[in-house]
């Protein structure tokens, strides 16, 4: 214009063009592979201790026990266990432990029994005698109880089953079974006498021997 003003000059918009962002790797944002853990190794005991041979005595105590009023684990036991606890002075390497009901309906290995073990082989069969001496004194107790005659309460004792063995690897080795006392039960079987032999030889009749017919002379 002829008046001298000028207009302010309006800011021209210029489009822009959008810049996408750099495309990132997929590697970046990829999860780190799971590591899987490997099971703790199991440390087995050492072979010596799972293989040492272990002696084994059960005694089943005798049916008619079971008639007894008492506490039949207590009485083998001992009150407060002072019967094991004294073999137990006596023999610290064994185990001992009561076993089976006092019951005749159970099966003959599941009835009530004393049950020993040691492996140490030097003092097993002391051990084992002495178990059988404590069951032993408890049959005298309850025939005591029950007003059994000697005779009856031998007859007890007699009843008495024992079993002895080694067992190691799995494998069992009978060893002989002991009566009650610790003795061994040996089997008493008759020999049979021989013929006695006689010391002078049969004597041999002599034989007869005919002489000759003389010859006739012609």
């Amino acid at each position: 214009k002829l008046d001298g003003e000028r207009k302010p000059l309006q800011a021209l918009a210029v489009p822009v063009p959008a810049t996408a962002p750099p495309p990132v790797p997929e590697q970046q944002f990829a999860c780190a592979p799971t590591l899987a853990l490997a099971p703790a190794p199991v440390v087995a005991p050492p072979q010596a201790a799972v293989d040492a041979p272990r002696g084994y005595c059960k005694c089943w105590l005798p049916d008619a026990i079971f008639a007894s009023g008492q506490d039949l684990n207590e009485l083998i036991a001992g009150p407060g266990g002072a019967h094991f606890a004294h073999v137990l002075k006596k023999y610290p390497s064994v185990q001992l432990r009561v076993e089976g009901q006092a019951s005749t309906a159970a099966p003959p290995a599941h009835r009530l029994h004393v049950v020993m073990s040691s492996e140490d082989s030097e003092v097993f069969e002391s051990a084992a005698a002495d178990v059988v001496d404590l069951v032993e004194t408890v049959c005298d107790m309850v025939g005591e109880e029950l007003g059994l005659s000697e005779v009856q309460v031998e007859e007890l004792i007699q009843g008495i089953r024992a079993e002895k063995y080694f067992e190691a690897h799995g494998i069992r080795t009978p060893l002989p079974p002991v009566r009650p006392g610790g003795a061994a039960v040996v089997a008493d079987v008759a020999t049979p006498a021989m013929p006695p032999v006689p010391s002078v030889a049969p004597s041999v009749a002599p034989m007869e021997v005919e002489a000759p017919a003389p010859m006739p002379v012609v």
